[in-house]
């Protein structure tokens, strides 16, 4: 008797995936890019690990759970660098924007050549919150 194997690929750590393109980031844009996208993809993945009990695996982001997450977000205050927590304030909806925007990059680049991680990125569906009506004033530096 013959067993048949399996044609699905092993199941790949979001962590070791997450690095890889953080890596290519690195040799290709600039540092504040690099970081602005490091940043939310920790976080993320720090919800997952949170909410799974588990290292997330890549099959684990998904829509659902980016939606997830974002909802998640207005529940908590929000952090400094570093993670901690600021006063009792929710993260604001510029920064749940932004979260959500470099996250889409990730996973479309999870479905770009050569690697093809995904035949689709798994964010290809993924609304982001209301922009808000508030006009923000920038921060101006006195020299």
């Amino acid at each position: 008797m013959t067993r048949k194997l399996s044609r699905r690929p092993p199941e790949l750590l979001l962590s070791l995936v997450s690095e890889e393109f953080q890596h290519l980031c690195q040799q290709n844009l600039s540092a504040k890019t690099c970081r602005s996208y490091a940043g939310p993809l920790r976080l993320f993945q720090t919800y997952l690990r949170e909410t799974l009990g588990r290292e997330p695996l890549l099959s684990d982001f998904t829509l659902d759970a980016a939606r997830r997450w974002a909802d998640s977000l207005q529940e908590r205050p929000k952090w400094l660098r570093g993670g901690l927590s600021v006063g009792d304030q929710p993260v604001s909806v510029e920064t749940r924007r932004s979260y959500l925007r470099q996250l889409r990059v990730f996973a479309n680049w999870l479905a770009d050549p050569p690697h093809h991680y995904c035949r689709e990125s798994p964010l290809r569906h993924l609304r982001l919150p209301k922009a808000s009506d508030t006009y923000q004033m920038p921060l101006v530096h006195d020299h």
